[in-house]
């Protein structure tokens, strides 16, 4: 299977040199200050600020998430990765699906859509970030022109609050659903218009996490054990998107530091695999912690290794036996989905071979590089990827 630090320290005494390919890594509020003042710049070339992103609500206002937390890792964020070379977004989510769905709904509401773009675009800029990037997921048909209406909005007031501040043209980018992708599925996120030259987005963030086997519906990991991030089904995503004609060097490939344990307690037989759940019976685990949960399983007692086809870890252990570090109900199997740094290095591969624009991680603090030789080699492999050398 193999294949307390303050905020002072945030920046490193030498910065990277100059980068040939994009790793674009978030951090959240599941980082600790030390992962944070860890942080390998190296491999990193652009920073997801998302401790605090930027929620807008159904009147189109604009603020933090968590305004301590803004205030706290804001300001320190944005000067340890210019400190150390590399770019920093900011992330903006609508409050909730049905505000988004009324937000974006047709006729366009243009006029709320610019104040809502105008104030994103003011915080992002005073804040000094590089760029705003749209999260928001789970969109449908009806909210296609509104959500495409969003990003010109986006675009312009970015570059409209750029120049009044006499500052570097911003970014603007989308994160992607991966199994949007696998599905044929481009109605309401036309990838197409979002990543062609002079489009909406300077590029799109694919979110390869949170899938499932290839073959499978979105949304199947609710009801059985599944990869977190199957190298078939990235592939087949990134061949549908090439099938429609999106530039691959506009799309980052994200990948996942953390797994899954499911608990197999459902009645029915699973799709795929062998292990149902009861709807999304299931906890998101560090890439680390799973690894080490790998080692200290008793011989026996669990059965660790890869899948191929998905280059996915998986630890599956016996009735009544838990995963270490977990306590199923009585009589419960379980089952662990994760990552190590061989499985990485594929779909990292994958990127490469399909000279996409970069690679991304949530989250940075998933795979800690001081804590184990494990880690540290993942993280190698990524800064190695971003040098555009050998993994």
């Amino acid at each position: 299977m193999q294949l307390a630090v303050l905020l002072c320290g945030l920046v490193s005494s030498t910065a990277p040199a100059s980068a040939r390919r994009g790793s674009h890594v978030a951090v959240d509020k599941f980082c600790t200050a030390a992962q944070i003042g860890g942080l390998r710049w190296d491999g990193i070339t652009h920073l997801s600020q998302a401790m605090a992103p930027l929620i807008v609500d159904g009147a189109g206002a604009v603020a933090p998430a968590d305004a301590a937390a803004w205030a706290q890792w804001s300001a320190a964020l944005v000067g340890a990765a210019h400190g150390n070379g590399s770019k920093i977004v900011l992330p903006l989510h609508i409050i909730s699906k049905p505000v988004a769905a009324t937000l974006f709904a047709s006729p366009v509401n243009a006029s709320l859509l610019a104040t809502a773009a105008g104030a994103a675009a003011a915080l992002a800029v005073g804040a000094g970030y590089d760029g705003v990037q749209l999260d928001i997921e789970g969109l449908q048909q009806p909210s296609a022109a509104g959500f495409e209406a969003f990003l010109v909005a986006m675009r312009r007031a970015l570059v409209t609050a750029a120049a009044a501040a006499a500052v570097r043209t911003l970014s603007l980018s989308s994160t992607l659903y991966m199994p949007k992708l696998v599905q044929s599925d481009f109605g309401t996120y036309n990838l197409t218009r979002m990543t062609m030259a002079g489009g909406l987005c300077d590029f799109v963030f694919l979110m390869g996490y949170d899938m499932g086997w290839a073959a499978a519906a979105p949304g199947s990991g609710a009801r059985e054990a599944v990869p977190n991030a199957p190298l078939d089904g990235l592939a087949l995503g990134l061949a549908h998107a090439a099938a429609v004609g999106a530039p691959p060097g506009a799309m980052v490939l994200g990948l996942p530091m953390y797994g899954k344990v499911f608990t197999c307690d459902g009645a029915a037989p699973a799709a795929q695999g062998n292990c149902s759940t009861a709807e999304k019976n299931m906890k998101n685990k560090k890439v680390d912690d799973l690894i080490a949960a790998a080692s200290a399983a008793a011989p026996g007692a669990c059965t660790a290794g890869v899948d191929g086809a998905t280059a996915s870890a998986v630890l599956d252990c016996a009735q009544g036996i838990a995963v270490p570090g977990e306590g199923p109900a009585a009589g419960a199997r379980q089952q662990a989905w994760y990552e190590t740094r061989a499985t990485i290095a594929a779909k990292v591969g994958l990127a490469d071979t399909q000279n996409l624009g970069g690679i991304g991680f949530w989250t940075a603090c998933g795979v800690d590089p001081a804590t184990t030789a494990e880690g540290r080699g993942t993280w190698d492999d990524v800064a190695a990827y971003v040098a555009g050398g050998a993994r």
